[in-house]
């Protein structure tokens, strides 16, 4: 569960950093209104959306925590993507590309990864205890906006960014808004992924076992 919990938060931190930095971005930086922020939106939304299937069916070849990790490699992948972003048009084909790998760690591999948690605990323990477990988690992805506004105000204090200046601020400044957007959600995923690697180890053929168990102990 402390695997879970630990991607689940670098998640949390690495897409609110993502999402919410995209309302400076596209209005400071690359001088657009704030409307054009919904095609972006948009697009990462429906791709989530649409590839849920694809990625049920991906958990049941390769097992839900593969499929999860493999989730984590497209966020990375989309994340990086985002340094080479020059307008509207780029910027909204990287958030269908986040879309991909959003499917799988926001939607419905995450809520497959904490059944399989749960069901594990409850092996474990012999009881069920999902309110409790829930109740961990939500704690700590509370604190995701905290640390995503923190990133927010050092980033913007060493490029002396200036909300007020919108699309006058100096280009280390601009910069800084896309580096808060990219690299440090980056970094944050990459160092999710290598903890809940390590951190979770029930495999496709250990998840099965579990459900036996927890049918033969009638929870």
């Amino acid at each position: 569960w402390m695997g879970i919990t630990i991607a689940g938060f670098s998640w949390s931190v690495a897409g609110a950093c993502f999402l919410y930095g995209l309302n400076f971005y596209v209005t400071h930086s690359l001088g657009l209104d704030i409307g054009d922020t919904a095609l972006p939106l948009l697009m990462v939304n429906s791709v989530g959306f649409l590839l849920a299937p694809l990625w049920t069916w991906i958990s049941r070849k390769i097992g839900v925590r593969n499929a999860y990790i493999a989730g984590m490699f497209c966020n990375i992948i989309a994340y990086f993507s985002l340094v080479f972003v020059t307008d509207l048009i780029s910027l909204t084909l990287v958030f269908a590309l986040a879309g991909v790998g959003f499917s799988a760690t926001a939607g419905v591999i995450f809520g497959l990864l904490r059944a399989q948690g749960i069901d594990n605990a409850t092996v474990n323990s012999g009881k069920r205890e999902e309110g409790s477990y829930s109740g961990i988690y939500k704690i700590f992805t509370a604190f995701s906006y905290f640390f995503q506004t923190i990133i927010f105000a050092i980033v913007a204090g060493f490029t002396s960014y200036d909300p007020i200046l919108a699309a006058g601020n100096t280009d280390a400044a601009k910069f800084g808004l896309l580096f808060q957007m990219s690299i440090i959600p980056m970094i944050i995923t990459i160092i999710g992924t290598i903890a809940f690697f390590f951190l979770y180890k029930i495999s496709k053929e250990e998840a099965i076992d579990i459900k036996l168990k927890i049918e033969e102990m009638n929870l």
